[in-house]
Order: C-alpha cells, then structure tokens, then sequence
C-alpha cells in the first residue's frame, strides 16, 4: 500500500483556486488529497477552496479578479485514519479572472470565469511499511500548472431578503503540465506527467444570505472524471461542501468555517495497472474528509483579502491536516458603480 499512499500524498497538492474573497462569487477549484484519484494524479479541487466566497450571489456587472495562495501541510491516511507515514505538504497559487456582463438569463444574473492554477508538491516518506523496489519509493517535488478550470454558465437568483441561489457548471480541460522534479516521470507513468490527460466535469449549487451584518454560504459542487487517455484509469466521482458563518463589523468579517468530501464511487483500473500490492484494492480507494476552521477578512475598498485556517478533524484515505489559504479579489474594470446592494461582497 505504500505506492499508493505516496501516490495520495502526490495528489494532496493540485491546483486550482476559486474565487474565495469578496468581489467575486464564483465557483473555483484546487486540487485536495484524495485518494479518489488516480496513483501520482493530482486531483482537481481541493476541500474547502471556495469558502469565504457568497457563491450564491455574483457580484454588479465589471470584470473580476482574484488571487489566491494555498498551503496544504499534511499526513497521509488509510481507511482506518492511521498515519501511513507519509508527510505532504503543498503550496499553490492561482489566478481566477471573471466576467459578469450585466445579462439576464432566466431570470438570474449571469457570470462566467476561468481559473489557472499551479502547484508545488513535495513529499517525504517518514517510514515505508514493507518493501519498495519503486522509484516512487524516494522523496517527490512537484511543480507545474493543473488542468484549466472553464466555468461558462454561472446563474445567480436573487430571492428578495437578503437570500441568494445559485447554480454553475464548470470543466477542468486536460491541458495540465505537472511534473516530478527528481525523477521527470515518463509520460507512460500515468497522467502524472507530463500531462493530466482527463477531464473533469463540476456541476454546482449554493445558498447566500448577505446583509450588513452577516455573510452565511452553503455551497455544494459534485465532480465527474472521464478516462485517463494514457493508463484508461477512471478515478472516482466526488462531493464537496463548503460553508461559511461570517459577522460583519464594519469592514471586518470573521467567523467559523466547515467543508467536507465524500467519494460517491469506485475507481475503475480496467488494465490492472495498480491492481496489486503496494497498490490498495480498488474498494478501499474512497476517500471522506471533514474540516472545521476560522476565517477573518477586511474590506480595503479597491481590494478584499481575507485569511482562512482549516484543520482535517475527520479523514480517511486522504489527508489529514491543516489548510491556509490567502484571496485578494479586486475589480478591474466596470461601469459606474450602481446603488449599493448585499452582492457586492462577491
């Protein structure tokens, strides 16, 4: 099981961040540690990446952008929440622009944003339970850029009151360039490198309530992997939840934060190409984690950022640790501001 603990603590690290502070209210994307995902592939979204984010509301008409930093400090574990001892720790920065371009469409506001993401990985392995002639076996950094998040369909409602819904759909293309700067994995070893050859497909909802002084979000996104082109593994489909409980006061925000995943379904290894050991059996691959922390922002006027802390207090077949993750959201460019309205903190 070694391989495949590494290959988890690899895929801690991936890439893409979404939206998270203020003028910005979207969905966006960073890759977590779950072993969902393929051996040495890094998965798209990383838990909890959209907290601090109203996505149920989009912000007034303009064009958007917003910077996030995240560091992902963990250890790896199994299906029973031990340490398999493997430590991960992982930096990524992202960029995410979006557009609201003041159009309607069934009743709802429209938006629409990309998001590209990088990644530096490394991993050390504090101890290997039983033998590893594999190259794997040694200590891995990662660097490059994730697949591209494309979300073209963003829908906010507003429901009167303070309340907001929404709904979006966004895909990772498989245009990725991650590679091992030690060993410069071939590309027949996975989608590792150099490439993330699959698609990933991430339909979404979420709930805002936004007054003066309070800032609450729920919000849900489920996650479908096509195919790896190279090694045909199928990594299994996810869903996500982050939540948000932020006070205001003033232009300060600060409150509690949640997020979860849950692996609704199997990988799938029609070549048996990580079927044996050190490989877990593809039934012990799904992956649950639940994470609890504390956000506090402030409102600079031409700029948001905002500061989030999480630690894994519930993990298996994933990592288990603590999350920081920085946003500055800015406008780049609208037309004349209109009356102040709740959204305007996406």
């Amino acid at each position: 099981m070694t391989q495949k603990r590494e290959a988890a603590a690899l895929r801690a690290g991936a890439a893409a961040i979404r939206l998270g502070a203020a003028a910005l209210g979207a969905l966006g994307p960073m890759a977590g540690s779950a072993l969902a995902y393929e051996p040495g592939v890094h998965e798209a979204t990383r838990t909890g990446v959209t907290i601090g984010a109203p996505a149920g509301a989009l912000p007034p008409p303009g064009v958007y952008m917003n910077l996030n930093y995240l560091r992902y400090d963990a250890d790896v574990v199994d299906k029973h929440g031990d340490n398999t001892g493997f430590h991960d720790v992982v930096a990524s920065p992202s960029a995410q622009l979006m557009v609201v371009p003041g159009w309607q469409l069934l009743g709802a506001s429209y938006g629409a944003y990309i998001v590209l993401p990088m990644i530096y990985n490394d991993t050390e392995f504090e101890k290997v339970a039983g033998p590893c002639s594999s190259p794997n076996c040694t200590v891995r950094d990662v660097f490059g850029f994730h697949n591209t998040l494309f979300s073209p369909i963003n829908l906010s409602w507003n429901l009167g009151g303070g309340w907001f819904t929404s709904a979006g759909f966004g895909f990772y293309a498989p245009n990725g360039n991650v590679k091992n700067a030690r060993l410069m994995l071939p590309a027949t070893a996975g989608t590792g490198a150099p490439g993330l050859d699959y698609w990933t497909f991430q339909p979404s909802w979420a709930a805002s309530y936004l007054d003066k002084d309070w800032a609450l979000t729920a919000h849900l996104y489920y996650e479908f992997n096509t195919k790896n082109e190279r090694s045909h593994y199928t990594s299994g489909d996810v869903l996500y939840g982050d939540f948000t409980f932020l006070k205001k006061v003033g232009k300060w925000e600060f409150g509690p934060v949640a997020a979860f995943i849950y692996q609704t379904t199997e990988d799938k290894d029609p070549l048996g190409i990580y079927a044996g050991p050190p490989y877990d059996p593809i039934g012990d691959r799904r992956s649950q984690q639940i994470a609890l922390g504390g956000m506090i922002g402030y409102d600079f006027g031409v700029a948001k950022v905002n500061l989030i802390v999480t630690d894994d207090v519930y993990a298996r077949n994933t990592g288990s640790g603590w999350q920081v993750m920085t946003n500055m959201s800015f406008r780049l460019w609208g037309p004349d501001a209109p009356a102040a309205t709740p959204i305007v903190r996406k």
